[in-house]
């Protein structure tokens, strides 16, 4: 039986939880989400913006999973396609034109996961689709019309 000495089953029993642990978001599935943000330049993204998102909403009586602020807006997450309908129907109608609400789809990945960086990998990759982006030298790229001349 071969002995290994104990740093290297540590370094192993380490390599393997990391793995893990940044494996593990991307089991949690997209859930719809709302963001809110600026359209004009002047105008600006912050706490006041946050608690009139969030009165809007509860004044609406639609329910929301979660509210965060970030640089680029809020954003809200919901339980189902519906009720973010029916909450971008009610924030557009609040806002006005100085906001852009638009619907999204947000990660459900818990918040300690995103503080870590251990992020759901995006699945847009050259292998997410099956079409794979090959470029070969005097094949035309895919998509483009091929001219055929008789001589």
């Amino acid at each position: 039986m071969n002995r290994y000495p104990l740093w290297k089953y540590v370094l192993i029993a380490v390599a393997l939880v990391v793995g893990i642990v940044f494996t593990v978001p991307n089991f949690f599935p997209e859930v719809p989400a709302v963001q809110v943000s600026s359209s004009k330049a002047a105008v600006k993204v912050d706490n006041a913006l946050l608690g009139m998102v969030e009165d809007t909403l509860k004044a609406a009586a639609i329910p929301y999973r979660g509210a965060t602020l970030d640089a680029t807006g809020v954003k809200l997450r919901f339980d189902d396609p519906d009720t973010q309908l029916k909450a971008k129907d009610a924030l557009q109608a609040k806002l006005g034109d100085n906001y852009i609400v638009a619907l999204n789809l947000q990660s459900a990945t818990p918040r300690w996961l995103t503080k870590i960086g251990a992020l759901p990998k995006s699945a847009s990759g050259p292998f997410s689709s099956g079409q794979e982006k090959l470029s070969l030298p005097g094949l035309p790229q895919p998509g483009t019309k091929i001219s055929r001349s008789s001589t």
